[in-house]
């Protein structure tokens, strides 16, 4: 599996890039782009199956440039020095070209619990064990915020800080 650092990225922090096509397979994007008639009409820089990856890479490189990402994703593979020209209003092109039904039936296709009835450590009594996690933010100190998320106040019942907002889900 390739791993790579990425800049910006702490010293000596590297991210296995392989596990997007180990997930991801070739096979299942190509699917899903023959499957809403996206393929290429005509041979291009960006074609759709790397238009996936980079979608993907950018969910793992959230904070990181479009130019970077790619660079990331392409590094060590054939004719990746002809991507360097490539400009973020190319990718921008290439992802609206792609569409968003592409990447939902790629998605829809990997989307759920990895463990099966097998799986040691994952069921209970033939229940699936499940972790749920909550958090606490604060929102945009508003007036709507405020009536509507009960916030910090004084002794006095005035209102003071940031309306605190909650979200939980399953880990």
């Amino acid at each position: 599996m390739v791993a790579l650092r990425v800049t910006g990225w702490g010293a000596g922090q590297r991210v296995p890039i392989g596990i997007l096509t180990k997930v991801f397979t070739a096979e299942l994007v190509d699917a899903a782009i023959a499957k809403h008639d996206r393929a290429e009409r005509r041979r291009r820089l960006l074609p759709a199956r790397l238009v996936v990856y980079f979608v993907l890479a950018l969910c793992l490189f959230a904070r990181e440039s479009y130019e970077e990402v790619l660079r990331v994703l392409t590094s060590g593979t054939p004719g990746s020095r002809a991507l360097a020209r490539v400009n973020r209003s190319s990718l921008c092109r290439a992802r609206a070209r792609l569409g968003e039904d592409v990447l939902e039936t790629v998605f829809r296709q990997v989307a759920g619990p990895l463990a099966t009835r097998d799986t040691p450590g994952d069921w209970w009594r033939g229940l699936r064990l499940l972790a749920l996690d909550g958090t606490q933010f604060d929102l945009p100190d508003s007036t709507s915020n405020g009536d509507t998320f009960d916030g910090p106040s004084t002794t006095g019942g005035v209102p003071f800080g940031f309306p605190p907002g909650q979200g939980g889900g399953p880990r």
